[in-house]
């Protein structure tokens, strides 16, 4: 319960920084994150898997920091802090902040590639620095996935699902099936 409601928080946190002002449309996209299908079947499964709902949110807020030239710090403790946690969930976060990104500056600077560049690579250089100090765990983790027994004898490691699971994403936020 304490995740799901520092998850709600820490998405409140998010809209106040995109100077959102309606307290019903930040308090109804909260209830509405928090509690969607994958909050639900997976945070209540296990509640390690409403990690990453509490990072996206803060990774985001620190992608805009750096786009609007404030100091990269929270975007390197972010990552980190990421990176510390899980590598799976690490990976999804990942995925979705380049996805992110990518759509945010091109929403910026449109076709000025060098105007766009500069975020680009405070956000880029951050992120590996946010890697290096999570490393600590990082690599004896993914070194000790990659040796295990059950990881070498079953086919192959795959970094992306069929797309037909992509597809499903919409509908999966309302119910798990």
């Amino acid at each position: 319960i304490a995740r799901m409601y520092l998850a709600g928080v820490v998405f409140c946190y998010m809209c106040f920084e995109f100077r959102q002002k309606n307290w019903y449309a930040i308090l109804t996209g909260a209830i509405a994150y928090v509690f969607c299908s994958y909050g639900l079947f997976a945070g209540v499964r296990h509640p390690y898997f409403i990690n990453p709902m509490i990072y996206m949110p803060l990774i985001i807020v620190a992608v805009e920091k750096i786009i609007n030239g404030k100091k990269p710090l929270m975007m390197a403790f972010m990552v980190a802090l990421a990176t510390l946690s899980n590598f799976y969930f690490f990976y999804i976060v990942v995925l979705l902040t380049v996805i992110y990104v990518v759509a945010r500056l091109i929403c910026l600077y449109h076709k000025d590639i060098k105007k766009s560049l500069e975020p680009l690579i405070k956000i880029a250089v951050s992120s590996v620095i946010g890697v290096l100090m999570g490393a600590v765990l990082l690599l004896p983790t993914v070194l000790a996935f990659l040796s295990d027994s059950r990881a070498t004898e079953s086919g192959s490691l795959e970094f992306f699902y069929p797309f037909k699971h992509y597809l499903n994403f919409l509908g999966t936020l309302i119910t798990s099936k």
